[in-house]
């Protein structure tokens, strides 16, 4: 077992999962984790003095979510506690990666297989992952942060009380990775930089959270909302949740109008058919369905006869097959819960915007750059 062990933590053999083992220089973290797993040293390990947690230690829980006070923006970040100039608002571990990475590409014709296969001479857009990561104009280098609900933070150039800066005094990092080259540092398999977010004036509890995205961030956004038109079809466009909200929406059969919008599902709650015996193979939480009469009982209610139904996908014919699985009659509205089809939303339209905020050249190194 001892030899099994030293293979799995060769230096050799790097993971993100083989990294949580202790080091065979540590014999006795080595045997409780043998004998009773990884959690137990990692629990000792974790418990810290107050004085060291006063020294390295990191508030994660100064954000809350809420609805922003921008206009538009959706969700925000907002304060939980008072917070004084210069203090780590919250700390940004940081994932490494190539833009190139989350290009999206038109699809050609399916090859052999019937897998589809991507035009690379046709790339189109970035992934919506390139709005929550750092990059800088001159690097083809992306910084993706998994910090606590710091991908919250909206942007304000009027009105920023945040900004970035390197970690310092924080274990798992590694800044002699900002010595490195481009190259030298995407061959790093794991995380090891991180940002923190200081406050750059006094914050109070409740405010929300801004940081300034940068100049570029900025003039691609005034640009997009300048030249921006719906795409087609846009004004029979909802969303899901949108019309799981209306729960005093009358539905009509798939064949009668009001038609459905093109960008949802219908399927049928498993709870619900649970409750009117309904058996299945699965353990899926939710069914596809469609519905086959809409009718009033004598109490005024809406009720609705429904086709239980498998659709079965064929990948070499680019063909697809409903099968019937069952009929329950005299099911409720609450039964149907509508579900996205992937790709649909309104922020994976061809033109939703995508850009990387910005890193300030001070933070930046040089090193990093593309080379001509």
């Amino acid at each position: 077992i001892r030899d099994l062990y030293k293979l799995m933590v060769d230096p050799g053999m790097q993971s993100r999962a083989l990294n949580a083992l202790p080091s065979l220089d540590e014999p006795e973290k080595v045997e409780k984790a043998m004998r009773y797993g990884v959690g137990r040293v990692e629990r000792d390990r974790s418990i810290r003095d107050l004085d060291w947690l006063e020294e390295n230690g990191k508030c994660v829980d100064n954000l809350r979510e809420g609805l922003s006070t921008i206009e538009g923006a959706g969700r925000g970040a907002f304060a939980t506690r008072s917070i004084t100039k210069g203090q780590v608002v919250a700390p940004a571990p940081l994932i490494h990666l190539g833009k190139d990475r989350l290009r999206m590409y038109d699809a050609l014709p399916p090859n052999s297989h019937g897998n589809l296969v991507r035009n690379e001479s046709a790339p189109y857009s970035y992934q919506l992952l390139i709005n929550y990561c750092f990059g800088h104009r001159h690097s083809k280098l992306l910084l993706s942060p998994y910090g606590p609900l710091t991908g919250l933070i909206n942007h304000s150039s009027k009105k920023p009380n945040v900004r970035i800066v390197w970690a310092s005094n924080s274990t798992f990092t590694h800044p002699e990775w900002r010595d490195f080259d481009l190259q030298q540092l995407l061959k790093q398999n794991h995380a090891g930089l991180s940002f923190d977010y200081i406050a750059i004036r006094d914050i109070k509890e409740g405010d929300e959270v801004l940081i300034d995205y940068g100049k570029e961030w900025e003039e691609a956004w005034n640009e997009h909302v300048r030249t921006w038109v719906p795409s087609k079809g846009a004004d029979h466009y909802m969303a899901a949740y949108e019309m799981n909200n209306d729960y005093d929406s009358v539905l009509c059969p798939n064949d009668q109008p009001p038609y459905y919008p093109g960008n949802v599902c219908m399927t049928c709650e498993r709870a619900y058919l649970d409750m009117w015996g309904y058996q299945s193979h699965n353990d899926w939480d939710t069914y596809h369905c469609r519905i086959l009469k809409h009718y009033i009982d004598v109490n005024g209610e809406h009720l609705y006869d429904v086709e239980i139904i498998d659709i079965v996908d064929d990948t070499e014919a680019m063909t697809s097959t409903i099968h019937v699985n069952g009929i329950l009659f005299g099911v409720p509205r609450g039964i149907f819960y509508f579900e996205d089809l992937p790709y649909t939303r309104d922020h994976h339209m061809r033109n939703a915007f995508r850009h990387e905020m910005m890193v300030p050249d001070d933070l930046f190194p040089s090193i990093w750059y593309d080379k001509e």
